[in-house]
């Protein structure tokens, strides 16, 4: 009997969290998304690499996409993304203002070898552990930028076991960075700091 007045109880408080959570306007909303300090954008240096791991909410998701759309259907688009989980994977050369695709490269094939890896072959080394699962990507796609920036954005997504409305437990993304022999990038995300998170004010 205990036990079931206790899940009442964490029911009861996990739904009065949610409908107290603030609600931000878009330029707000993306703000505490991206600000490091909010624990939902990660920024890990090694040596003279920099790369940005961006977990982005349905809500993040969803307002980047419906810029300067307003036949964009917010309610489609919100139960298409029930269930899973996005991040940004960046990563660019601090010293450097080129594209780390150029960077160092002795010729056209291996700049050619090293576009192919993250067009089609880097997911093979992303990987999300979110409790005791490790999970592989169900989404992949490399944002090349034509070299105009010398950053690059790899937006990897994954389906959660049980396909939750919103992840319920502590998420680590894992990225193998054999191209530039920097070993594993890690970025953990809190279950506090993505409850924690206010909702966007459509």
């Amino acid at each position: 009997m205990n036990k079931v007045v206790s899940h009442i109880f964490l029911a009861v408080l996990l739904l009065s969290i949610t409908a107290c959570k603030r609600h931000l306007n878009g330029p707000n909303y993306i703000k505490y998304i991206t600000d490091e300090k909010n624990g939902l954008n990660k920024m890990v240096q090694i040596g003279d690499w920099e790369f940005e791991m961006l977990y982005k909410p349905s809500d993040y998701i969803m307002y980047m996409e419906s810029k300067g759309d307003k036949q964009y259907d917010w309610n489609t688009r919100s139960k298409n993304l029930t269930g899973t989980v996005w991040f940004n994977i960046s990563f660019k050369r601090k010293s450097a203002d080129v594209s780390p695709l150029k960077y160092n490269v002795s010729s056209l094939e291996e700049y050619n070898m090293r576009l192919n890896y993250f067009l089609n072959y880097a997911p093979k080394d992303i990987a999300l552990l979110y409790g005791k699962d490790t999970i592989k990507p169900m989404s992949y796609l490399f944002e090349t930028n034509y070299n105009l920036t010398p950053q690059e954005t790899m937006v990897v997504g994954f389906d959660l076991p049980g396909r939750p409305e919103a992840p319920q437990k502590d998420m680590q993304l894992v990225y193998y960075d054999q191209v530039f022999k920097n070993g594993f990038i890690k970025a953990t995300y809190s279950i506090e700091s993505i409850d924690k998170a206010p909702r966007l004010n459509k």
